[in-house]
């Protein structure tokens, strides 16, 4: 009886594997919508240098493997990937706020993201968006993002000591650059 209990004693204070990690995707790659009309104010469409950005976009992810694509709800993010997808034979993940609040948007988008294990995945969002949703994959802060800035592209690697972020740009200058 005693060894039993040195037994369980022992077991009990062995060292416990750590809780399984939601398998990740190889790849996340983000990017804001590109170049936007003014009007109609509440969704604009892109303007004829955003549509040329979408066109650079796919270009740049031509040999990618990208195996899906979230974007937001609105047309200048669906418009953004639209190339995209078409070269690859995708249809995007949509995904709106649900709850109204940036909170539940970046969560809907990180839970879509890790429906895809092993696989690369665009992400098409927004200046108030990126920036949560990088945080929320576990990767370092990628600050604010200007108004003015299209051409950012984010690839976020996750890996055993935690995600890595390379940022690189994609398609024309920025306006102001």
């Amino acid at each position: 009886m005693l060894g039993l209990a040195l037994l369980a004693a022992a077991a009990l204070a062995a060292p416990r594997a750590p809780a399984v990690a939601p398998q990740l995707p190889a790849l996340v790659i983000l990017v804001r919508h590109a170049e936007k009309s003014t009007e109609p104010r509440e969704d604009p469409a892109l303007t004829e240098a955003g549509r040329e950005r979408a066109r650079a976009l796919a270009a740049a992810l031509a040999d990618s493997g990208v195996t899906a694509i979230v974007t937001s709800d609105r047309l200048r993010t669906r418009e953004t990937a639209a190339p995209i997808a078409k070269a690859r034979g995708l249809t995007p993940v949509e995904i709106g706020r649900p709850d109204g609040s940036l909170e539940g948007h970046v969560a809907a988008v990180v839970a879509e993201v890790l429906r895809h294990p092993g696989g690369v995945v665009l992400v098409v969002g927004h200046t108030d968006t990126l920036p949560a949703i990088v945080r929320a994959l576990g990767a370092p802060a990628i600050g604010a993002m200007s108004d003015a800035e299209f051409g950012s592209l984010f690839l976020l690697s996750p890996g055993p000591e935690g995600p890595r972020l390379v940022r690189t740009r994609y398609g024309a200058p920025d306006p102001g650059r």
